[in-house]
């Protein structure tokens, strides 16, 4: 099947589940079920100087469903570039892991992806550099899943997370709730079912907003430091 694709949206309503729901489970030609709900985990890292965002590179954790899931790759979203963009997805490499583990126990791993990822030799010990990241972002979510399935074979996945983001640097939370539509598979048919859910659920659901950007641009953003304003001299 190619790429899968997937979309996210901010949900602007507390407790936008049963909703959801309501209002997916009469979309016509769809049979939906809800599948069960699970926590996860993603932790972004950095030396404690931020050397790695410096060199827009982006190191993570995730922990889902007792597998975990090591990813160093380009951070290359701020590029307006696409054909630069299309480029550099290359240079995004992955490890299973377990569940518990963190960065320090794959250098052998992070030292030859991080090598890949420029196209000059390194002129540093990538493993003291590993050795010193620490936690800047952890990201806990809680997940409700939803299936939805037509007659054409195609096969959506619906998740309603409830998101908590802990900046570690800022030292500021945040909770925000958001909906993955995730395509699975894309069916016998030359329509394009994946963008016809979307279509229906923003037609549908005036509670959610697409969001154009990474769990890790957002999750920074929404934790900024917030400056405080200068009085005005009297």
């Amino acid at each position: 099947m190619g790429e899968v694709r997937e979309i996210y949206y901010e949900v602007y309503r507390k407790k936008a589940e049963k909703e959801l729901f309501k209002i997916i489970d009469g979309f016509a030609g769809f049979n939906t079920s809800k599948e069960g709900k699970y926590n996860s985990n993603i932790v972004f890292y950095d030396t404690p100087e931020n050397l790695l965002r410096s060199s827009k590179i982006i190191l993570s954790t995730e922990a889902s469903k007792g597998e975990g899931l090591l990813t160093l790759e380009r951070d290359i979203e701020d590029n307006p570039n696409k054909k630069f963009i299309k480029l550099f997805e290359k240079y995004k490499f992955q490890e299973k892991i377990d569940a518990k583990s963190t960065p320090v126990s794959h250098l052998n791993f992070l030292g030859y992806s991080l090598s890949r990822c420029f196209t000059e030799p390194l002129t540093f010990d990538p493993d003291s550099l590993f050795k010193d990241v620490v936690p800047k972002m952890v990201i806990d979510i809680k997940n409700t899943e939803f299936k939805m399935v037509n007659a054409k074979g195609f096969k959506a996945l619906l998740t309603v997370e409830q998101v908590k983001f802990q900046n570690k640097e800022t030292r500021r939370d945040n909770f925000v709730t958001l909906l993955k539509v995730c395509e699975v598979e894309k069916g016998n048919s030359n329509i394009d079912y994946f963008e016809d859910l979307n279509r229906r659920l923003v037609k549908n659901c005036k509670f959610i907003l697409e969001i154009d950007e990474s769990k890790y641009k957002h999750s920074f953003r929404m934790t900024k430091k917030i400056e405080k304003k200068k009085e005005d001299d009297e």
